[in-house]
């Protein structure tokens, strides 16, 4: 359902989202048609918004490779760089990723948190950061810092395929504030007028059909099995995350990832789930190509310290996370490759 807001005092943001909007191929002839006749910007998205929202989710979320699958690992990627943006260093960078019964039975709300870098506060090199600027444009100019993946507002968008109503709730340092369809902040201009606090949370509600879609569960989770959307080798390329929570109303898994420097390069990672009970082990070496692109090896150890073959399923191409890309040996192996900005479909591989 989408509802009905009172008209803003500035109608610039509305300007720019329609802007997007009409350079679709699908602008709908009563939209047309109201334009003509004199419609505000504000008239024209609360007439249309229903229209101009699934079209805007369409061109720029789903068909650049985003879809409901992609939300958890987009947001992990989103605080991992938020860690290796921040200044200091935490003992134990963690994230948090809750899914609780909403206001009606069909509903869940999902709330998501870590305790990275706040928005808009400087980076690790002194630098501005304008993430609310940036979070919502369609394109942002990379500010990266050096321990940084990705690009912070890009896989954030995927979160527009299931949230309800195109809100995200946002509370991140002494900002407070909704992102609406993508592209409107709510109010306008944020201030920091709220309360300091360490921790990023994005708050959004979803169906439960969704929410299940999300995580990659076909019923309600029983038993202590974790999801499948997550398995040891998703966290071996995280260079930031130590700790990773995810509950699911009163279920709950954890992965708890321990790094040893083991000389020349290489790391000894160990991933261990405490609900299962179950662990890996994997050295892991990282660097980066003549070209300055970033890549890795990774090799599972068993009980014994000997290579142990990869799970089949495990056998993917990397960007950080699993791609869509089969790679037939038991070595993991991850890197700037070109893909799809779903960062999942590889088109194509360099020497």
């Amino acid at each position: 359902m989408f509802g009905h807001y009172a008209r803003p005092a500035s109608e610039e943001q509305y300007v720019r989202l329609l802007s997007l909007y009409e350079l679709s191929d699908v602008v709908s002839e009563d939209y047309s048609k109201a334009k003509r006749l004199g419609a505000s910007p504000f008239d024209l998205y609360t007439q249309f918004r229903e229209h101009i929202v699934e079209i805007l989710v369409k061109k720029h979320v789903k068909e650049v490779g985003y879809t409901k699958e992609h939300v958890l690992r987009e947001l992990l990627q989103n605080a991992e760089i938020a860690y290796g943006s921040k200044s200091e260093r935490l003992a134990v960078p963690w994230f948090e990723f809750r899914v609780d019964v909403g206001a009606r039975p069909s509903e869940r709300v999902v709330c998501v948190r870590h305790a990275g870098r706040t928005f808009n506060e400087q980076d690790r090199d002194g630098q501005p950061r304008p993430d609310i600027d940036r979070i919502i444009k369609i394109n942002a100019p990379n500010q990266n810092t050096e321990p940084e993946l990705g690009r912070f507002n890009r896989g954030f968008k995927s979160v527009f395929t299931v949230a309800k109503d195109g809100r995200v709730k946002v509370r991140s340092g002494r900002f407070g504030f909704d992102i609406l369809d993508l592209l409107l902040l709510i109010p306008a201009e944020p201030k920091e007028d709220k309360p300091p606090q360490a921790e990023t949370e994005f708050e959004f509600t979803v169906s439960k059909d969704d929410a299940l879609e999300m995580l990659g569960f076909e019923a309600l989770p029983a038993g202590r099995t974790p999801p499948e959307l997550l398995d040891p080798t998703s966290f071996i390329f995280l260079t930031q995350l130590r700790r990773v929570t995810l509950r699911w109303e009163d279920k709950s898994w954890e992965w708890q990832v321990a790094w040893k420097h083991l000389g020349h390069g290489w790391m000894q990672v160990e991933v261990a789930e405490k609900t299962s009970s179950k662990s890996e082990i994997f050295w892991v070496h990282s660097g980066r190509l003549a070209d300055n692109r970033r890549f890795g090896v990774a090799v599972r150890l068993g009980k014994d310290g000997e290579p142990k073959p990869l799970e089949k399923e495990w056998r993917t191409l990397r960007l950080t996370f699993e791609t869509d890309r089969d790679f037939g040996l038991d070595v993991l192996v991850n890197g700037d490759f070109e893909a799809d900005q779903g960062r999942v479909n590889v088109r194509g591989l360099t020497t």
